[in-house]
């Protein structure tokens, strides 16, 4: 015979004499939440894993540059640091000598030029004076004694036509007359020549190859002024007065854009969120976040710098966008790595589903 005992604990194990008892019910959250973080513990490595291969594909996020894209203006050959006309941070006009240099060298051989050109010039000029002078009181000579000989002329052909001239006195009488003429004929062609002379003798060629020398020399020269090329601020002077550069050695940072904005580079495949308008979140190094929009053109680039690139990526072509921010940040860096995610809209949203699968 099986006897049954039926306590009031096993009717109300929440109660005691009556009164009531919690401690039942807490046991059971407690062991309900004990099997959920066993599950949570379970599925979590596989939850992460599964984020991990995934976010790259899901999150549209790509490594930019808070920049103002200044120039890196080089020197155009060695030289010297004569003058810098402008400080960091000041604003330029374009055309605006930004940078004097000055080749030493360069600088003598323009000077002996100079000197050789005035000296020649000179002493050419002393001698085709003098030979000017002298040719036109031959011609005026010439041609005075052209008119005596003409008026003869004229006074012995009346004496000829009537006979009263022997032929062989009438022959000398024209002969005078031809030789005054050839000789003013000859001392304005020698006149004449002396002209050319000045033009296109071997004195004046070797006085202009002079001159095409020292023109080449001074276009050398302002080669050395480093002038801004368009309307822009200085962002940084790498150079003083008195140094020595040379050629190709960095000397200041110009920048043509007044404000900062981000410049970006997305994969080709991507290309759907890079139009203008497109909203993204600019994330800086400290963590703080701020809106940006995409504000030009989208452009194709062959390299990306190379503080952006991977140890395989520098030449991989990437899509450059150029991102406007809502506001500045506290402090700006120039070439500051930032990070930008692109926002998901209505018209982009399908098309990157459609790429992932």
């Amino acid at each position: 015979m099986k006897i049954k005992f039926h306590l009031d604990k096993q009717k109300n194990p929440a109660q005691h004499g009556g009164v009531k008892i919690n401690y039942g019910a807490g046991k059971r959250i407690a062991f309900r939440l004990r099997w959920y973080l066993i599950l949570f513990l379970i599925i979590s490595p596989v939850l992460i894993f599964v984020w991990y291969i995934t976010k790259d594909k899901v999150i549209v996020e790509s490594p930019g540059l808070l920049t103002t894209e200044p120039l890196k203006i080089q020197a155009s050959q060695d030289a010297v640091i004569s003058a810098v006309n402008i400080k960091q941070g000041q604003p330029a006009k374009q055309g605006n000598i930004l940078i004097a240099l000055d080749k030493p060298v360069l600088q003598a051989e323009i000077k002996q030029l100079e000197n050789n050109i005035s000296l020649l010039e000179k002493t050419l000029t002393g001698d085709w004076v003098k030979q000017e002078t002298l040719l036109k009181q031959k011609i005026d000579i010439a041609a005075a004694d052209l008119k005596e000989k003409s008026t003869l002329y004229q006074k012995y052909m009346s004496f000829n036509q009537n006979g009263l001239l022997q032929l062989e006195q009438w022959a000398n009488v024209s002969q005078l007359k031809m030789n005054a003429e050839l000789l003013l004929l000859e001392s304005n062609r020698n006149l004449y020549a002396l002209n050319q002379d000045k033009i296109s003798g071997s004195a004046a060629q070797y006085l202009n190859e002079l001159k095409l020398r020292l023109q080449l020399l001074k276009a050398r020269q302002s080669e050395l002024q480093v002038v801004a090329p368009m309307d822009g601020e200085v962002k940084d002077v790498l150079v003083q007065r008195g140094m020595t550069v040379r050629s190709g050695e960095p000397l200041m940072l110009y920048a043509i854009r007044s404000q900062p904005v981000v410049v970006a580079y997305l994969t080709p495949s991507d290309g759907q969120f890079s139009g203008i308008g497109q909203q993204a979140t600019v994330t800086l190094p400290g963590g703080e976040t701020i809106a940006a929009t995409v504000s030009e053109p989208t452009k194709i680039t062959e390299r990306v710098p190379a503080q952006l690139a991977g140890p395989f990526d520098n030449n991989k072509a990437a899509l450059k966008v150029v991102l406007k921010l809502e506001h500045m940040p506290v402090q700006v860096i120039e070439g500051l790595s930032v990070s930008v995610r692109f926002h998901y809209t209505r018209n982009n949203v399908w098309s990157h589903i459609r790429n992932i699968f």
